[in-house]
């Protein structure tokens, strides 16, 4: 069954069919597995394994979120996050996105696919963005992007990022994306494009404890691939805190 009645659902998108490595549509159910403890959750799970087209699986994503009340998704590949806005922003006026992503992901692509949903975000649902940590190819982005640089993060206090952030935001409801190539690859390397430079785990870990405090009203997390993680799965052990802190924060309905 698509509907629920319940409060809130964790969507588990495991896809990976516009990327040219693949992997990350194994991480969700190893995250899912990790996750699982005496609390329950609705849950949907939803599978690609073949080259379905974007088009396709996105309609798909879409008609989940709308008939439910899509709290936390857990990908796969970041174009998972495209539908559901499409849905939410059906259901809510003034919704804001923040991302955070090593790319900007919003090539002028005629196609939505993992390297272009931020530019079909902005031209077919006009929602303004603030991306945190980007810095691959930003001049070939569709236009003039905000972005908090990772060096200034690393380099200022926490509360100076967050006072950033909320200046965004102001009081406006927002949506939270959280690409795991944001880090850097020093200390996180379980990713299909990693990107020198970046975020430290430590103090993602703290921006999104922060974040979560304003009540987001939907989050995502992807990107995580498992085939670039050891056997021991050491990378994922490292990410538990920001997956728990979302987690826990969809379970208790934001």
């Amino acid at each position: 069954m698509l509907h629920s009645n319940i409060s809130s659902t964790i969507l588990y998108a495991c896809c990976d069919s516009t990327s040219k490595v693949m992997g990350t549509a194994l991480g969700p159910e190893i995250i899912r597995n990790k996750l699982k403890n005496n609390n329950i959750a609705h849950e949907i799970k939803v599978s690609v394994k073949d080259k379905k087209s974007s088009f396709d699986y996105c309609k798909q994503i879409e008609r989940i979120a709308e008939l439910n009340n899509i709290k936390l998704t857990i990908g796969g590949e970041h174009l998972i996050t495209f539908p559901i806005l499409v849905a939410m922003a059906r259901k809510i006026s003034k919704l804001k996105l923040v991302i955070f992503d090593a790319h900007h992901d919003a090539y002028p692509y005629p196609i939505s696919t993992h390297y272009s949903l931020f530019y079909h975000v902005w031209l077919e649902l006009k929602l303004p963005m603030f991306f945190i940590g980007t810095r691959y190819e930003v001049e070939r982005s569709f236009g003039s992007i905000s972005i908090l640089d990772w060096q200034d993060i690393e380099s200022q206090s926490t509360r100076w990022s967050f006072e950033k952030i909320c200046n965004f935001i102001d009081n406006s409801p927002f949506y939270l994306s959280i690409d795991l190539d944001v880090l850097n690859p020093s200390q996180f390397k379980a990713v299909s494009a990693p990107v020198p430079g970046g975020l430290s785990i430590k103090k993602c870990i703290t921006l999104v404890e922060e974040i979560l405090k304003l009540n987001p009203v939907g989050a995502d997390i992807v990107e995580y691939n498992p085939l670039r993680d050891g056997h021991d799965l050491e990378m994922l052990e490292k990410i538990m805190p920001i997956l728990s802190n979302l987690y826990q924060w969809s379970l208790n309905g934001g």
